[in-house]
């Protein structure tokens, strides 16, 4: 919010709606641009998974920019600071991705253009538009032939059920916590009340850093799916659990299940792929547009995911303890039933979708085996 606009204005309301669709628009291409960079220049199944390690190191160190931003803007106080600050973090971005881009020349939009459309020559002036028609239809016809693949299918609904898991997790876990863990286990302001949300959402990424070997070794479709069988099992196990002891058990294995699980994604759409180039023949994998299907499709789980758990828990009597902050044994129930199903009907879902992916031994692959 760049402009001091009046308070209670239509421009304050206009620049706000406006500045969210910019955010959202901008944060997509981005992580379909860095998830076609991480396809592009990642061809060894090794690398692939050193390079997701440090993209997890990089996320936990970015961490530190909210006490930084605190900082600077005194709660936001002087909000010049803030905006100072996004201008800077901006700049430090693209210089990074300007520098990570020039390790690779032989790969860039020309190259996957070139492979989407297979000309042998550049079209003169008078044969742009045939030229733009063919492009067009290219573009379509490779789309029909990625959703055909059962892979990508497989990949696509499964990462839709993952992001809404995800996203459920982060906006209802502090709800779940103060509803059905008493204050004298985890007082409010405590510093045992921080370590566990610490636990829950730096916890699965330290995990996944410290267990490279693993992932390499097993490969990320056999993580994947043990992380759904924990899911499974661990819903089914604690299902009828009351005790609060267990249940921050419980919602400490859910989050590594899921949020542990997540980044493995960027290599299976990666394996995707490049067996995608090898079995059409195409020149170079087509990673921007794999990768930007794979965000039109999963990106709504982002909303309709709260939208969901908001609407299962009004039946519960959600809003009068949104009001009153006094939680009925009604809502404690529902909760603590969308909470144990949620793994239980999710994660046995996921199992069985993802157990029709093929490519489950591409971590065993040379990579010239794998264009």
């Amino acid at each position: 919010m760049w402009m001091p606009w009046s308070e209670g204005t239509a421009l304050e309301g206009v620049h706000l709606i406006l500045s969210l669709f910019l955010y959202d628009a901008f944060y997509s291409a981005i992580g379909v641009a860095w998830g076609a960079f991480f396809a592009d220049t990642t061809k060894d199944p090794r690398l692939r998974v050193s390079a997701m390690k440090y993209s997890q190191i990089s996320i936990l160190a970015s961490v530190n920019i909210i006490a930084i931003t605190e900082k600077l803007s005194h709660s936001l106080e002087r909000f010049w600071a803030f905006q100072m600050t996004t201008v800077v973090v901006a700049f430090i971005a693209l210089y990074c991705f300007v520098v990570a881009g020039s390790f690779k020349p032989s790969l860039p939009f020309v190259v996957e253009k070139g492979s989407l459309l297979a000309e042998m020559e550049d079209p003169t002036a008078s044969e742009q538009p045939v030229h733009r028609g063919k492009e067009l239809d290219s573009m379509w016809s490779a789309t029909r032939e990625i959703f055909a693949a059962k892979d990508f299918i497989a990949i696509i609904c499964s990462n839709f059920i993952h992001t809404a898991r995800s996203v459920a997790h982060m906006n209802f876990a502090s709800t779940a916590t103060e509803i059905l863990i008493p204050q004298t286990i985890l007082p409010k302001g405590s510093l045992r009340l921080s370590l566990f949300y610490g636990i829950l959402t730096l916890g699965p990424q330290i995990l996944l850093i410290l267990n490279e070997r693993i992932v390499v070794k097993h490969g990320a479709y056999r993580i994947l799916m043990a992380s759904y069988i924990v899911s499974f099992l661990s819903g089914l196990i604690f299902f009828f659990v009351t005790d609060p002891y267990l249940i921050i058990v419980f919602m400490i294995v859910d989050s590594i299940t899921v949020h542990s699980a997540a980044p493995l994604f960027n290599i299976i759409i990666s394996d995707f792929i490049d067996d995608d180039a090898r079995r059409h023949s195409r020149k170079s994998g087509l990673s921007s547009l794999v990768f930007s299907l794979n965000a039109l499709i999963v990106k709504p789980a982002q909303s309709v995911a709260p939208v969901l758990v908001v609407y299962i828990l009004n039946n519960y009597r959600y809003q009068e303890y949104i009001s009153s902050k006094q939680p009925s044994p009604e809502l404690a129930d529902g909760i603590r039933i969308l909470l144990m199903s949620t793994p239980l009907i999710l994660g046995g879902l996921q199992y069985f979708i993802f157990k029709s992916y093929s490519l489950r031994n591409k971590h065993i692959l040379k990579p010239e085996e794998d264009i």
